[in-house]
């Protein structure tokens, strides 16, 4: 171990630029020239480390030889306050921990001798480290080739870096004070993720363990020392209902990827950011908001907000704390976002709207009250952001059942399944259609039920319930019962089944169909569709333009070929909606459709409508149905193909 002395003797041959005489340095730590040189004899071992050399010229002085970024690493080996004592950071397990960094950080792997000379001990021993690291990471399912390099195609990366932070906290701990990470990783991404974590704690006042925030941070180090290196993380497989749960941190995820980028000059891919939003929630992050410095105007909107939703789903969201600290976090930056005119993605939208299309639709009828409040137009993508918000709020409150639907495909044949199913079922249940090839890929734990039209090859725990592509009343009877027989056992009851569709029926019959229609434009339709409104005085004169400015915040062409264009229920004097088919396929946004559905909704009407919209955004999701709805050519093959020949 250095003594005191030493390192500051370090510390002086590494700031001066030319040979110095002894008598120089003598001066400086009050000591005879003998000493100085008695001292420099000592650190010749330490030097090597870093591969520097004092050099001693007669008459001339001495001078410290090797590059600068040499100098820097011994400069911050001597200088940082966390240094580990030199007894410590060359023990077997701060040894270890080195070379299974070196496995997974580095581009340019390190040969034996080079590990040989720093740290002091034989390449017999340093073959047994690596098996033992090796050993360690086969026995957590890591793929290892036979030279010793991780396949990073047959591993997950989250499993990867799981392992080496489990490695870490096994061989060097964290947790306390003498938890360091500037040995294996840069000093920069020290400081910034030691800053991101410490500012976001004080701010949120969030009290964690110290275990907690040494294992955070190491999570989040090991994360951005494998994506500096290309390694990024894979295609999530939870299913949606577990994600958006997570996309409650997203924003969180998104201002430590900004930082990261500006400051490190390293960019995060989508799935990282999921990544991120997963190791934020398991390590206790919340959502927060500073109520001692917040707007009073934007926390009083946010609370008519809820207010508002509150009335639409029948059940009183304004009891949950949670909810409003969550929202108000959203809204608050997002006020600020739109006032500047900076737009972000949410990834999951599509999903977001074709999943939980009743509770989207809810709060895109809830959004002009805030719009109004606040001097700014809402995009859809920060739509579905607060439909997370509201949905899982919704979800603490009534008892949700989550269920997977398999066919062979996913596609076709399974949206048949999961119209006919998810209409015939209580609106608490969450369904989600999955693929049966990718089934063994997901996580199961929060699913209450497996519902197949074909055999399946291995076990699980969740029940299966298999019937045909097109289910029969007895089977979709047998759904019913055991998604009841889940609730008893809960204690709690299933509201009423599924929407009653006598008022879609109502609605589609006086509504108004235009089919094969020739239209080069979105600009086109929507031209067309508001004037045949304002001549028969359905909505308010700026009709027109209040339906444009929506579409500027994003368009609303889905996927799936549809356009569900809407407005502002305030400029709504009669509820009406109308279909328009289309000969060719128009460019709506960045997608294709073929169809559009336009929604007119009184502010009235909100609550007594809310079924039916949701009912039609189930449908108007599913390619094939759209693909069926425009080869037809009469509006009673139309409303039987949304509302099913069979009641």
């Amino acid at each position: 171990m250095l003594s005191k002395r030493e390192s500051q003797l370090i510390e002086l041959l590494l700031e001066e630029e030319n040979f110095q005489p002894a008598s120089f340095f003598s001066e400086k730590l009050n000591v005879s020239n003998k000493t100085i040189y008695q001292d420099i004899q000592k650190l010749g071992q330490f030097l090597n480390r870093f591969e520097l050399k004092i050099e001693k010229k007669p008459r001339i002085g001495i001078y410290l030889i090797g590059t600068s970024t040499k100098k820097n690493d011994a400069k911050i080996f001597i200088t940082s306050k966390e240094a580990m004592s030199t007894e410590v950071k060359y023990s077997s397990n701060y040894r270890r921990v080195y070379l299974f960094a070196n496995l997974i950080f580095k581009t340019d792997k390190k040969r034996y001798e080079y590990f040989e000379k720093k740290f002091f001990v034989s390449i017999a021993t340093l073959r047994k480290d690596y098996e033992e690291i090796i050993k360690y990471c086969r026995l957590a399912g890591i793929r290892i080739t036979s030279n010793h390099v991780i396949d990073t195609q047959k591993t997950p990366e989250e499993l990867i870096q799981r392992t080496f932070v489990n490695y870490f906290e096994k061989n060097i701990g964290v947790g306390n004070e003498k938890c360091q990470y500037h040995f294996v990783f840069d000093q920069a991404m020290v400081q910034f993720v030691d800053d991101f974590v410490k500012n976001f704690y004080q701010q949120s006042k969030q009290q964690p363990t110290n275990y907690i925030v040494h294992s955070l941070k190491l999570s989040l180090l090991t994360l951005i020392g494998r994506v500096k290196h290309g390694y990024h993380s894979q295609t999530n497989k939870n299913p949606l209902f577990v994600e958006i749960k997570k996309m409650e941190l997203y924003m969180v995820a998104l201002d430590f990827s900004n930082g990261v980028k500006d400051e490190l000059n390293c960019s995060f891919t989508i799935n990282d950011l999921y990544f991120i939003c997963s190791l934020f929630m398991g390590h206790g992050v919340r959502p927060f908001v500073n109520l001692a410095t917040h707007s009073q105007q934007i926390m009083e909107t946010t609370k008519q907000f809820i207010q508002d939703m509150s009335t639409l789903v029948e059940k009183d969201l304004g009891q949950d704390s949670q909810l409003l600290q969550s929202l108000f976090a959203h809204i608050e930056p997002m006020v600020y976002r739109l006032q500047m005119g900076i737009t972000i993605k949410n990834p999951l939208k599509e999903d977001i709207i074709r999943q939980y299309s009743t509770m989207y639709t809810l709060t895109t009828y809830c959004i002009p009250k805030l719009e109004k409040a606040m001097g700014i137009r809402v995009t859809d993508d920060e739509i579905t952001f607060l439909t997370i918000h509201f949905q899982l709020a919704f979800e603490k409150i009534v008892n949700t059942k989550h269920v997977f639907l398999i066919c062979p495909t996913g596609l076709g044949t399974s949206q048949l399944l999961f119209q006919r199913i998810r209409h015939s079922s209580p609106s608490t249940v969450v369904y989600e259609v999955i693929d049966v090839q990718k089934l063994q890929d997901y996580n199961l734990d929060s699913v209450d039920l497996i519902i197949s039209t074909v055999k399946l090859e291995n076990e699980y725990q969740t029940p299966i319930i298999y019937v045909r592509p097109l289910p029969t009343k007895e089977e979709i009877a047998l759904i019913n019962r055991h998604l009841l027989t889940l609730n008893q056992q809960d204690n709690t009851f299933l509201p009423s089944i599924a929407p009653d569709k006598t008022i879609l029926k109502k609605y589609l019959k006086d509504g108004w169909m235009f089919l094969n229609q020739d239209f080069d434009s979105r600009e086109s339709v929507l031209s067309f569709i508001t004037e045949k409104y304002k001549e028969e005085q359905l909505v308010k004169d700026n009709f027109l333009e209040v339906v444009l400015q929506r579409e500027k915040l994003g368009a609303t062409g889905l996927s799936s070929g549809v356009a569900i264009p809407h407005a502002n229920p305030k400029y709504v004097v009669k509820t009406k909606i109308s279909i328009i088919t289309l000969k060719n396929k128009i460019t709506w946004g960045d997608v294709d459709v073929r169809v559009v559905l336009f929604l007119a909704i009184a502010e009235e009407d909100m609550i007594q409508v809310k079924n039916m919209i949701a009912l039609l955004y189930d449908v108007f999701v599913s390619p094939e149905r759209i693909k069926s709805i425009a080869s037809k050519e009469t509006r009673n093959e139309i409303i039987n193909e949304i509302i099913g020949k069979r009641k």
